[in-house]
């Protein structure tokens, strides 16, 4: 898969509650830069097809996909799969025992996806019986969420306050994850600094300056 246009990055936090050795096999996943496709695997078929929006019949009817491009976007919810780039994988945290499961324990872990969450990923986790809680920041699109077991709750950004981030448990628990409002604040400070250079360019070409 070649990656021609730099997309948007959306910034994730992952929390999974469920068996002890099924989250490990999804950490090692994560290390090998394989996660979505351990959850949801992409068919071969379609992965070594180009992703040139070209109709392919036979592999639509197979797999109701042209390419993996497709596949990817609709199934996962985002085009490219993720990994760690360093050697935080996330902590497995041991959190009880379950008579069906036994050993069942918590993972949670970081990553970013193109232009948007991960959607049909958590979709599928909760299919596979786990537990699942995600955020998600995408300043450039102008969102951000939480996903709660199913409960997409998504705003956005332009349209929230800062006194609304001071008020909303929601909205608090995304700026302590992303910096929502340093953020702003930092925008803003360039925007002032901008425009303050263009006042003083302005009256040095005008000659008011003299």
């Amino acid at each position: 898969m070649r990656r021609s246009q730099m997309p948007n990055w959306c910034n994730n936090s992952l929390s999974l509650v469920g068996p002890t050795e099924e989250l490990k096999k999804l950490q090692q996943a994560f290390k090998d830069g394989e996660l979505f496709h351990a959850i949801n695997p992409c068919p071969k078929e379609l992965a070594d097809v180009s992703a040139d929006f070209s109709k392919r019949p036979e592999l639509e009817e197979k797999y109701g996909h042209s390419d993996w491009y497709s596949f990817n976007t609709a199934e996962w919810g985002t085009k490219w799969d993720v990994g760690s780039d360093d050697d935080d994988h996330g902590e497995i945290v041991p959190i009880g025992k379950d008579e069906v499961t036994g050993e069942t324990a918590r993972w949670s872990i970081f990553f970013d996806t193109a232009w948007s969450p991960a959607i049909g990923i958590y979709e599928k986790l909760m299919e596979q019986g786990f537990e699942v809680y995600a955020t998600y920041y995408e300043p450039g699109c102008d969102f951000a969420g939480i996903w709660d077991d199913g409960d997409d709750y998504c705003i956005t950004l332009s349209e929230v306050s800062d006194n609304e981030f001071e008020n909303d448990s929601r909205l608090i628990e995304l700026d302590n994850h992303y910096g929502i409002i340093e953020s702003r604040e930092e925008y803003r400070a360039m925007e002032r600094e901008e425009v303050q250079e263009w006042y003083e360019d302005g009256v040095k070409e005008t000659g008011l300056d003299i």
